[in-house]
Order: C-alpha cells, then structure tokens, then sequence
C-alpha cells in the first residue's frame, strides 16, 4: 500500500466532508499497517514465539489469513498474543500512538461507520485520519514530521490545530447527552443487563478500567479463594470515600467471576489470573459446579466461573446462628471482619 496517497486521499475526504470514506480509507491504512507489522514479527521472532503468534491468529481469526481479518479481529490478534511489546522488542519500533489497548475508540467509529451506515461526526472522522496519520509516521510509513518552528506547506501561518483533532471526547459529551448519573454504578442493573455498555459490557469494562494496586489485589484474593488455595480471601473490608471505588470494586468482581473466560485475552485481566495461579483453561471458567473447588460446603454447591450463583437469602448465609455471630462481631469492634483489609486504594 502507498500509504502517503492513501493518507492524503483520507486528508481530502475528511476536507470535503465525506466523513464515513475518511474513515474507511484511513482505517483501511491502519488495517494494512497491521497486518504487515504481525508478518515482520513472525519472520523475525523465535520458532517457539512464532508458534504463539500463529496459535493467537488462528484463535481470533478463525483460521482466516491476516489480511482478511477486519480492524476489529486484527486488534484481538494483537491483544491475545501480547505482540503490543514484540514491535518494540524484536521490530524496534518506540511507539506512543500505536497501542492496540487503546484502539477501541477508533474501531467503534470505523465499525459504526461501515457496519451500521451511521455518519461519523466531523470530531470522529478527524480523530481517526490524524490518529492514523500519528501512527504511519512513527512506523516509519510517513516522512517524519517538519522540526518545530517550520510550518507544513499546507498549513496557513500560525495555525494550531484544533485540541478535539488530537484528544477526542468522549460519544456522549460530543452528542450533547452526557449524565452524571454513569458515575453511579447500579450493580443489579448490570446483572439485570440494563446498565451502560461501559459498566455492562465485561470486555469494554476492563479496557477501560485501571487495575491500582488495591483493586488487583482484591480481586486476586477472592481469585485464589474461589481456586480453593489457603492464602484466599473470604472477606475484605475497604473504607474509602465517596467515588473511592468501593462499588467498581464489586463490579470487576461480578465480572471476572461471571465472564472470567471471556476476558481472559485482555492483558490486565490475564496478569490478574497469572497471579491468582489461574488461567482460562481452568475448571473454575465454565466447568460443572462438581469441578469446582468447595467455598466452605460441598463441590456441588459451589458455582463455576462463568456461572451465575444462586441467590443466597439470610437463613441460607447461615440461618440466626449465622446472623447472632456476625452481629457479635460487629459490636466486638469487627472481629468478624475476616482477612484481607483493603484502604482507600480499592479502586
């Protein structure tokens, strides 16, 4: 591909305002570019690296070739075999924009545009063509850029370019519908699949959700105790304030319990497994209840994974008995605590 006319042809639609052939041109650039970088490293990785490659492609592409994969799959190719440090590492390559965690934005516009027919707005389709063109220069496949203090021959004197070009908002500020309300996760509308997709979906959820310090070890505590090993955490009290994440705490909970299998090809949620001793292959992921470790009764009560547990109403937790130790707990200043106190780092 001549990716600097097909770049400029990007340039001038986005001009015109033939914002969806923008996108679809300059996606089509980033989907060559892709395609050709996943190539260059399995001619020049190791023969045990290459088979991971070839294992990963085949997985998300379903034995089609590379250059038949869509934006989206090429990404997923990406993702599963961890290649985002390979282009550093064995191509060389020192990259800022090309970060294949952070290209769901674009594919989202790029599948809205092609999939759905919806127009992309004029912030959308600018942000892809100068995203693409960021991308192509830094990978070599555009001239680098003038020095600073030397305008571009196409660019009027003194001209900045508009801070949206480069840093987009967010959907739903651009389209004048924002609501302060998504800051208030509702745990049963997304069991209920009622939420926002951002909280709803588990793959959008962990792409963009920052796993600190707290939260990690939170959810690799309760990881380990549903795996049946001694150092779990049964119960975990964490006293933050307002917004400190207490309620994005359980939400990741609910989905790497419940979608823990589907997840697993994001980077973030695969280091999360590693360290729970824990991969998708695990019966945990999808296995039958009988599979699944005991958590404090028989293996057939105990849920997989990717199921969902059944309700559990007070007499079921434990009966008054149950509740009597609890409370005495409580008033004994938290002895019933358990282990695993978190601080205001949980999310």
């Amino acid at each position: 591909m001549n990716y600097p006319q097909t770049l400029q042809k990007a340039q001038t639609l986005l001009a015109q305002k033939h914002h969806t052939q923008a996108v679809q041109t300059a996606a089509s650039a980033l989907e060559n570019l892709l395609v050709e970088l996943y190539n260059e490293l399995l001619g020049q990785s190791p023969p045990a690296r290459q088979k991971q490659l070839v294992e990963a492609q085949e997985k998300v592409g379903g034995g089609q070739p590379l250059n038949k994969l869509t934006l989206g799959r090429l990404v997923g190719v990406y993702r599963a075999s961890r290649a985002q440090e390979d282009l550093h590492k064995t191509l060389g390559l020192t990259l800022t924009f090309l970060d294949v965690h952070a290209l769901a934005p674009l594919v989202d516009i790029r599948n809205r545009a092609v999939h759905e027919g919806q127009e992309p707005d004029p912030a959308e389709a600018a942000y892809i063509v100068n995203q693409v063109e960021l991308i192509l220069r830094e990978t070599g496949r555009l001239p680098a850029s003038p020095p600073v203090g030397r305008r571009s021959p196409d660019r009027a004197p003194d001209e900045l370019r508009p801070w949206w070009h480069t840093a987009m908002p967010h959907r739903d500020i651009r389209e004048g519908r924002f609501d302060p309300k998504v800051f208030a996760v509702d745990l049963a509308q997304v069991v209920e699949g009622d939420a926002v997709p951002e909280y709803k979906d588990p793959d959008t959820f962990f792409q963009r959700t920052f796993l600190t310090r707290g939260l990690r070890s939170t959810l690799t505590g309760v990881l380990r105790r549903l795996a049946g090993r001694d150092d779990g955490v049964a119960i975990t009290q964490m006293a933050t304030v307002f917004g400190g994440g207490k309620t994005h705490t359980l939400l990741a909970l609910y989905h790497v319990v419940a979608h823990g299998a589907q997840v697993a090809y994001l980077e973030p949620v695969a280091q999360l497994l590693a360290e729970a001793g824990l991969d998708a292959s695990s019966p945990l992921f999808g296995g039958s209840p009988s599979q699944s470790p005991p958590l404090g009764g028989s293996p057939s009560q105990s849920p997989p994974l990717g199921g969902s547990p059944p309700p559990l109403s007070p007499p079921q937790a434990g009966g008054t008995k149950g509740g009597a130790t609890l409370a005495g707990g409580d008033e004994r200043g938290g002895d019933a605590r358990g282990g695993g106190e978190r601080g205001g780092d949980a999310g």
